[in-house]
């Protein structure tokens, strides 16, 4: 069992697919007998992926900044971080692995730093994006053409992977987490 941080959107009114998707990806984590954590709160995608998750036997953690800390509480267990840059520290320290799902600047910003610390060895856990109706190829196109010019060292890139289902992130965290496993 492990513990699998979900970045996401935090707004409503969003392409019925990426809900599916959403809904899909808190399933899975339930019925393969992992628990979740996400941003907390019960708005967006995180909502989406929190109540399935948890209709389907996950324990669920909400970090949540001081900000937010009044917002309906979906999660078994609650913690609070100063700050959003704080709040990607206690993401790290709380999960086995991640996956992103669309979302907008602060979905980015929590990609952008696991990319960081994922090559600067702050930690090596397993990094699913989920290119929900091709949400995810212009950054895809971006980080490409960095390791094509140079940007970014070519050992990098088994490090992650962009999958298109929930299904094929779940297989890849999961064979990722055997794999660091085994090595230990």
């Amino acid at each position: 069992m492990a513990i699998i941080c979900v970045f996401c959107s935090a707004e409503d009114n969003l392409p019925e697919i990426c809900i599916k998707e959403a809904r899909e990806t808190g399933r899975l984590i339930g019925i393969r007998g992992h628990d979740f954590a996400y941003g907390g709160g019960n708005i967006g995608l995180m909502k989406e992926v929190a109540i399935s998750a948890k209709a389907h036997g996950a324990k669920i953690t909400g970090i949540v900044p001081e900000r937010w800390k009044h917002l309906e509480k979906l999660e078994d267990k609650r913690l609070i971080a100063k700050d959003f840059r704080h709040r990607k520290i206690l993401y790290q320290m709380n999960s086995d692995a991640i996956i992103a799902l669309p979302g907008g600047f602060g979905t980015l910003d929590e990609i952008a730093d696991t990319f960081v610390c994922i090559q600067h060895n702050v930690h090596q856990k397993p990094f699913a994006l989920i290119n929900t109706n091709n949400f995810y190829q212009y950054l895809k196109q971006h980080i490409d053409k960095s390791y094509s010019e140079g940007y970014i060292d070519p050992k990098h890139r088994t490090k992650y992977t962009f999958v298109n289902t929930p299904l094929e992130a779940m297989d890849y965290i999961e064979e990722q987490l055997a794999k660091l496993k085994q090595q230990q």
